[in-house]
């Protein structure tokens, strides 16, 4: 864009127009908008100048273009608009992490600097005017990632993830799929993301997990950009990431990640028995992470819980266990090969963080880890500098993720369905919170604080297709919450949720055994797995494996 403004000569491209922004998705419904953090000097549109007033109303319109563009556009890495206030022209920039005003001038004294930067917007080059020059859009509009300087070399099949927040990393994920001879036809993950200079944690946590169950592996990585090279001469800063204006931007790189295996989302789980496998799958990948490295996740949440196929069934596990590994996988070996199962592991590590040695938690006083909608009620209701985050702050969110997928959680449209669920949007920030997240902590603990409560206030809202997921849920709220406290010195640990939903799924597996295999001799049969003993009553005849909703999994561990 400087050398759009400085007159010197640019190869006009040819252009191929298409509708850049909408206002409403496929579905018919308005596409919703992220919360925009403004500088306290513009604040939320409520000051009572006028000045302040209108600026808002202009940087909130300017953000809502950008916003929709991004959200439908693959191949932006970041946005421009004009503001006019008067004779003032300003032009606008946005980047997902900074939205700074990096140009401003007097349209009547400067008429040929407004006349170059309208012909630059309307013939200059696509990559100073926003386009990514690792994402090349094809005439039909399909999308390829280019990859360490092979053009092309991932054609994108779909995308997965965008995360629908600002200031934010920009993280974008894409399921691709290689085109080169060597890995053809094979589905990849592809993930962009904005992360600061002096940060390598995701990157260098995967690398040290290679051997670990649970966690995706690198193909390759590189750098595609760097920020102070976007748009150099950034002048008046009006807002990012919550400083305040006139603060130097933070140096960030735009990184390229290529992980194998492709998954998919938990909440596309098939059945009872591939979501409580896969649950235990990433509680085990938890454990080692903790106990092998010393680095604990801090972000459960369901967008990072995912579920793939194993290239060779269990037998392919990779070399590094833990205790419970063999357990997980004999119980896997009881499913008959018509109930096949994909294995469970997590994925968003950036938030994840070496513990000191001999430490079962660490303070950050600058911010909570995690997604408001799974967060542990002590970190909500005590801040990031009022209590460190504990391994079992970890294991509480996984809790709030099984009763998030038993009111009915839809991933695919996160930010829509939650704002619109009767039960989940009380979960999150709400506008009257203000931004604290203590109103958020109490109403959370309204839910749990008794039994009674936890069964009309979140049991009582599960779909009828989950009825089996409640005495599962119900152990857990049992672990963390007894009695009417928080129970916050009460330490929970990776055997308490293991034994629940190993037990559980142990349950199943009988019961559905015993109507495969119904035995008409006797009345009841006691089954011995290891130390739970369980009655069962004989299968009706006739009865099938087949969309089977299992009755109880009460007493089962």
């Amino acid at each position: 864009m400087r050398t759009i403004l400085g007159g010197e000569g640019v190869t006009v491209e040819k252009r191929y127009w298409r509708q850049q922004n909408r206002t409403h998705s496929e579905y018919g419904k308005d596409i919703p908008l992220p919360l925009l953090e403004l500088s306290a000097e513009i604040g939320n549109g409520s000051s009572s100048t006028l000045a302040n007033a209108l600026a808002y109303q202009t940087l909130k319109s300017a953000f809502a273009g950008a916003w929709n563009t991004y959200s439908q556009h693959d191949d932006r890495r970041f946005y421009l608009c004009l503001e006019f206030s008067g004779d003032t022209v300003s032009l606008l920039f946005y980047d997902h992490y900074r939205f700074a005003r990096c140009l401003e001038f007097n349209i009547h004294t400067e008429p040929v600097l407004f006349i170059r930067l309208m012909a630059g917007f309307m013939l200059g080059p696509r990559t100073l005017l926003g386009q990514k020059p690792s994402v090349a859009t094809g005439h039909r509009g399909e999308l390829h990632l280019s990859s360490r300087g092979i053009y092309n070399r991932y054609a994108v099949i779909e995308r997965v993830y965008l995360e629908e927040r600002y200031p934010s990393r920009a993280t974008a994920m894409w399921r691709a799929r290689d085109t080169l001879p060597d890995g053809y036809g094979t589905d990849l993950l592809v993930k962009d993301y904005w992360e600061p200079l002096t940060l390598d944690m995701e990157t260098g946590i995967l690398s040290e997990v290679e051997e670990f169950p649970g966690f995706m592996k690198i193909l390759s990585l590189e750098i595609l950009d760097y920020s102070d090279e976007v748009v150099p001469g950034l002048r008046e800063r009006v807002a990012t990431m919550g400083q305040q204006a006139g603060e130097t931007p933070p140096d960030m790189r735009m990184r390229r990640l290529v992980l194998k295996p492709f998954a998919s989302p938990v909440t596309s789980f098939n059945g009872p028995f591939e979501l409580l496998c896969a649950m235990m799958d990433m509680l085990n990948a938890h454990f080692l992470l903790f106990k092998e490295t010393g680095i604990l996740y801090r972000n459960f949440a369901a967008s990072n819980m995912m579920l793939y196929w194993q290239e060779n069934g269990i037998s392919s596990r990779p070399t590094k266990c833990s205790r419970f590994s063999e357990g997980i996988d004999a119980i896997k070996r009881q499913l008959p090969p018509e109930i096949p199962v994909r294995s469970g592991l997590l994925i968003g590590l950036s938030h994840a963080v070496r513990l000191p040695p001999d430490s079962q938690s660490v303070l950050d006083p600058h911010c909570l880890h995690g997604i408001f909608l799974f967060m542990a009620i002590q970190l909500l209701l005590q801040g990031p500098a009022g209590t460190a985050h504990h391994v079992r702050h970890d294991l509480e969110a996984m809790f709030w993720v099984n009763c998030a997928i038993g009111v009915g959680y839809n991933e695919e449209h996160e930010t829509e369905a939650v704002s619109s669920h009767p039960v989940l949007k009380t979960w999150d920030i709400l506008p009257s919170d203000n931004g604290a997240t203590r109103p958020l902590a109490l109403r959370k603990w309204d839910l749990v604080r008794s039994r009674e409560n936890f069964e009309s206030k979140v049991l009582a809202y599960f779909l009828p297709q989950f009825e089996w997921l409640k005495p599962i849920v119900s152990q857990m709220r049992d672990l963390f919450f007894t009695g009417d406290s928080l129970d916050v010195e009460r330490d929970t640990w990776h055997d308490d949720m293991m034994g629940i939903l190993n037990g559980a799924t142990r349950q199943l597996v009988l019961e559905m055994q015993s109507i495969w295999d119904p035995i008409p001799q006797c009345q009841t049969q006691t089954a011995n797995l290891g130390p739970i003993e369980i009655h069962l009553e004989p299968a009706e005849p006739g009865m099938i494996w087949v969309n089977y909703t299992p009755t109880s999994v009460e007493g089962a561990w």
